[in-house]
């Protein structure tokens, strides 16, 4: 796949690449929806060298799945980017984290504004609990 980086403001590695395989380059909103993955994947303390990179989802993952639960996590990914992603400011009004229905999990939404191009982007996941 070939990607057009001439006009891209940012250029990032895309993290789920095979190790035998030329990594795709992802650009803008693309490059930053992927910097959020990666931020969100890994826990507080786990990152050499950065032991305050991260965030606690896998924390709030092993907590009972529930509304309460869901807003403190939602708040926790908040801080996080704040944090670690000044690229981007989160609109509060339009980002929610939601119990699934099964509880085993959670759907994230998060809506946000690029700062420097003052455009919108956005990034859903859904985050599970390990099962055995």
């Amino acid at each position: 796949m070939s990607v057009d980086i001439t006009n891209a403001v940012w250029i990032d590695v895309n993290s789920s690449y095979l190790q035998n395989t030329k990594p795709e380059l992802l650009t803008d909103i693309n490059a930053i929806n992927n910097s959020l993955h990666n931020l969100f994947s890994c826990s507080i303390g786990s990152r050499y060298g950065l032991r305050e990179y991260g965030s606690n989802l896998y924390y709030y993952l092993q907590e009972p799945v529930d509304n309460i639960t869901a807003g403190n996590l939602r708040s926790s990914l908040v801080q996080s980017i704040e944090r670690w992603e000044p690229r981007i400011k989160v609109n509060l009004g339009q980002t929610y984290v939601s119990p699934l229905t099964n509880n085993d999990g959670y759907f994230l939404y998060f809506t946000y504004r690029i700062l420097s191009v003052n455009s919108i982007g956005s990034l859903s996941l859904t985050a599970k609990k390990l099962t055995n």
